[in-house]
């Protein structure tokens, strides 16, 4: 699996794959778990060119979200999505990191 980015997700270090990623547990090296992007974030625009790089989680409301930065390797134009992880839904479109930093 090549790895092009990393997340922490309950406490727990997420790092992303080109159509799969794992859990890594830092306290005893070792992954724990391997899953299928598609399957667990469903609704989520996965194009072939499009990848997670990064991002935070947080919570509102007791709703847990993900805030993920995304590249495309073709352009190397960069996103920003909100993800709803309880509802395995996107909040709104893509940003430009531009738009998303408010910087005009």
């Amino acid at each position: 699996m090549g790895i092009l980015g990393a997340i922490m997700i309950n406490e727990k270090a997420h790092v992303f794959g080109y159509e799969d990623y794992l859990i890594y547990d830092e306290r005893f090296n070792n992954i724990t778990t391997k899953m299928d992007l598609k399957s667990n974030f469903p609704n989520f625009p996965m194009k072939t060119q499009l990848y997670f790089r990064g991002g935070y989680s947080t919570s509102f409301n007791g709703q847990k979200f993900l805030t993920l930065y995304t590249i495309n390797i073709h352009s190397s134009a960069s996103q920003i999505y909100t993800y709803d992880l309880e509802r395995k839904n996107l909040v709104g479109g893509g940003k430009n990191l531009t738009e998303y930093l408010n910087c005009e």
